[in-house]
């Protein structure tokens, strides 16, 4: 569910020379999703397996250590097809044995700079994104995919270095049913737990 760019180089466009990238996978009728665009498209019956893509893809991209500023996922306006493009500003998170940093880009959008002081920053800043691409009406299918894809990944001890910050999750106002966000909290917990046995 993540671009990836496999080519770079010039480009001549009709205003001048600009930098190209040719991105994998592509989506010709690709847009950028948002709270007011997202739903709809696909049609609703299908918000649950959208919400199951944009979390999936959230957690696996924070366990491999990636904290994405200014996230920005693509939808095929055709199909449930998802792309996360744009890492340009992604803060790198390195460390081990709860000693943490955040490698930041060499050029910072200074509106961004706050997001690269910790790594707890940068987290709670992306998960803070991802959640305001979900609708409010999508929440409890929000909460339920990521309750299942944290569950999964409790199972998986030797995972990356973001796998400590999974509980981050379970601290956003959801605002789903109560049986949700404890099995929510319990899973998010467990892959903290994991990452700090296995450190």
């Amino acid at each position: 569910g993540v671009e990836r760019c496999i080519a770079a180089g010039p480009v001549v466009t009709p205003v001048g020379q600009r930098q190209g990238l040719v991105m994998q996978p592509c989506l010709p009728a690709g847009k950028v999703i948002s709270v007011k665009s997202g739903r709809g498209t696909p049609l609703f019956l299908e918000e649950d397996k959208r919400m199951e893509k944009l979390m999936k893809t959230a957690v696996r991209v924070l366990d491999a250590g990636v904290a994405g500023v200014d996230v920005q996922v693509l939808q095929d306006a055709n199909s449930q097809e998802q792309a996360w493009i744009d890492f340009t500003e992604a803060a790198i998170l390195r460390g081990e044995k709860g000693n943490f940093s955040v490698e930041a880009p060499v050029m910072v959008c200074p509106e961004y700079a706050s997001r690269y002081k910790s790594a707890k920053d940068a987290v709670v800043g992306f998960a803070t994104e991802v959640f305001l691409l979900v609708p409010a009406t999508s929440r409890q299918l929000a909460a339920e995919a990521l309750a299942s894809e944290l569950e999964l990944l409790a199972q998986e001890p030797s995972r990356g270095v973001g796998q400590t910050f999974q509980d981050v999750w379970a601290k956003l106002p959801w605002r789903c049913e109560p049986l949700t966000q404890g099995r929510l909290e319990a899973a998010a917990e467990r892959c903290a737990e994991v990452q700090m046995r296995s450190a």
